[in-house]
């Protein structure tokens, strides 16, 4: 199953995939703060159905990331 990066961040923030900018990172999206970022691996973690290892879940820090993680657990 493919997921989006950008559809995952939304589900985090109650927001559209649209709302997410392409550019979103931890430094420039201002929901993406410490509390957003669990948020984030928790929308993660449900779609793909098992947690993230420490590793994967500090790699994530902006959608590039997410989409590279998502790409190998896919």
């Amino acid at each position: 199953m493919r997921f989006d990066a950008k559809e995952l961040i939304g589900r985090a923030f109650d927001m559209t995939p649209e709302g997410v900018p392409d550019d979103a990172s931890l430094e420039n999206f201002e929901p993406w703060d410490s509390l957003g970022h669990v948020k984030i691996i928790m929308s993660v973690e449900e779609a793909v159905g098992r947690p993230l290892d420490t590793e994967e879940a500090l790699q994530i820090v902006s959608v590039d990331d997410l989409r590279h993680l998502l790409a190998t657990i896919n």
